[in-house]
Formats: C-alpha cells, sequence, structure tokens
C-alpha cells in the first residue's frame, strides 16, 4: 500500500469529517472516475461492478456509509451535484453525482531524440479529464530547460484559468497533480540513462522541479514539502490550500491510459494499484 504524507493529512480530514474509513473514500472516489465522462450516483456507486477486474470494485458497499463518504468528499470539493436526470430499473429519479470542477491536473509530454529532450507540452484538465483548460507547448534542448518549462506552462495555465474564475466570483483551482510521460525509465525521480555508456548519468530531474515548485509563492508553502520515494518515485508539492498536495508522477509512453483520477486515488486509498499511467 503506498501512503503519501501530504495526502495522509487530506484523508485523515475526510475521514475524521466523515465517520468512514479512507478505503471507503478512496473507492467512492475511483468509482465515479471510472464512469467519466457519465455522471453517476450514490446507488450506482454502492452496488458496485459484478463484472469489474478488481474484487474491490466488485463489492457492494452500504448505502449509508456511501452517502457519508459523499457529502464528506462534496465539502472538500472533490465531488458535486451532477446535471443529467438518472432513474434506476424501477424509474426512481436518482441524484446525479461527478467530479469536483474545483479541482485540476496537468499532462505533460516531454518529446525526445535520443537521450535529449526537444519540445515539452502541457496540458490543464478538469479532475475527470473530459475539460482541457489550456494547453501550451515549446521547444527544449536540455533537461534544465524542460523542468523550467514544466514549471512554467502549469503556472501559467493555472494562472489564467484563476484570472478567468475570479471574473466569474469562482475561487482558484486546486491543482491535484502533475503528470510527466518521455521516453525513457525513471528511478527515484531520475531519468535514467538510455545507453550502457558509464560516462551518462541520470538526470535529476524531480530534484530540479522540486526546487522550481518550492521556491513559486502562487503554488503554496516551500516549508511543507512532503516526499516519498519507492521503486516508481512520487514527488508532491502543497498547493494554495495547505491540505492538498500537487503531485509529480511518471508514466512511460506505452503505460495504459487508464483514469488519472482513479489512479490516484486507488494508489493512495484503496490499496490496489491497478496499472495505469500514474506510476
Amino acid at each position: 500500500m503506498i501512503q503519501h504524507d501530504q495526502f495522509q493529512q487530506l484523508l485523515d480530514t475526510l475521514v475524521k469529517r466523515s465517520g468512514v474509513g479512507q478505503e471507503v473514500l478512496g473507492e467512492v472516489m475511483a468509482r465515479t472516475s471510472l464512469r467519466t465522462p457519465e455522471e453517476t450516483s450514490r446507488v450506482e456507486i454502492s452496488a458496485g461492478n459484478p463484472t469489474a477486474r478488481r474484487p474491490v470494485d466488485q463489492r457492494e458497499i452500504p448505502q449509508g456509509t456511501v452517502s457519508k463518504a459523499v457529502k464528506a468528499l462534496m465539502d472538500e470539493g472533490l465531488l458535486e451535484d451532477g446535471e443529467k436526470l438518472l432513474r434506476n430499473p424501477e424509474g426512481r429519479t436518482l441524484s446525479p453525482l461527478r467530479l469536483g470542477r474545483l479541482y485540476a491536473t496537468a499532462g505533460v509530454k516531454i518529446a525526445q531524440a535520443g537521450e535529449r529532450p526537444r519540445h515539452v507540452t502541457t496540458a490543464l484538465f478538469g479532475l475527470d479529464s473530459t475539460r482541457v483548460l489550456g494547453t501550451a507547448h515549446d521547444a527544449a534542448d536540455s533537461w534544465d530547460q524542460a523542468a523550467d518549462l514544466i514549471h512554467r506552462h502549469v503556472t501559467s495555465l493555472k494562472s489564467a484559468c484563476d484570472r478567468d474564475r475570479a471574473s466569474h466570483g469562482l475561487e482558484p483551482l486546486r491543482m491535484l497533480g502533475v503528470g510527466i510521460e518521455l521516453g525513457a525509465p525513471v528511478y527515484d525521480g531520475q531519468i535514467m540513462p538510455l545507453s550502457r555508456d558509464p560516462d551518462r548519468q541520470p538526470v535529476p530531474l524531480a530534484e530540479k522541479l522540486q526546487c522550481l515548485f518550492q521556491a513559486d509563492p502562487g503554488l503554496g508553502d516551500p516549508s511543507r514539502l512532503s516526499s516519498r520515494t519507492t521503486s516508481t518515485p512520487w514527488r508532491y508539492w502543497p498547493s494554495t490550500r495547505s491540505t492538498t498536495p500537487i503531485q509529480i508522477s511518471w508514466w512511460s509512453a506505452s503505460s495504459t491510459r487508464e483514469s488519472a483520477a482513479a489512479w490516484s486515488w486507488t494508489a493512495d486509498c484503496a490499496g490496489e494499484p491497478t496499472g495505469g499511467p500514474w506510476r
């Protein structure tokens, strides 16, 4: 089971607020995300999916427990009321649910020529990945420049969205995560050499990004940095709310494109990673 300090703080708050376990909170988020872009309901979440691959997705969850979890997640902005009319097989109207539009994730793709970066493309998405909030693309000729561009893209795209939201009386976006795809293996936050040349050294891209995001006053208090290193590395930076981390993750070009939200919450809450891109 993968646990991380900043997510744990958020989970502890939600557990205290809801009175249900973090595994249930994670499963409610995962089941909601697996339905996107469609909306779901408390009844559907409670019933589970008998044909799902993972046993944890097949089992039923008591409706009262689901309702408590949903209320806490809605209070945090991770879930919100849906907009579509839903009915059960008997025709009874159901209250629709969807992932919250207060949160965003960023996806970064670094195109390479051999072991050198050539282009950095960044997209800012709504939490359910159905809304592209902004994109940026620039050429890069070094890993230092690639790190600078990732930081610049993420912060500028978020700032533009926040200005637009402010004009409509909405609060700033909360960043949930940043995923980086590149054409090389990553271990402990370092990009490993593709060749066997002993003179080739790993590139500490996570360390470079850590310094940039820590120093950015628009993304949180640097003194609250939290990190956890495993064989598949993760890095976290606090967002504008101290209980909500920005997560920097990595995936290879061959990874399955499963739901980012489902992966994040499954890995951190349900404890049964599904092999998705957020590795």
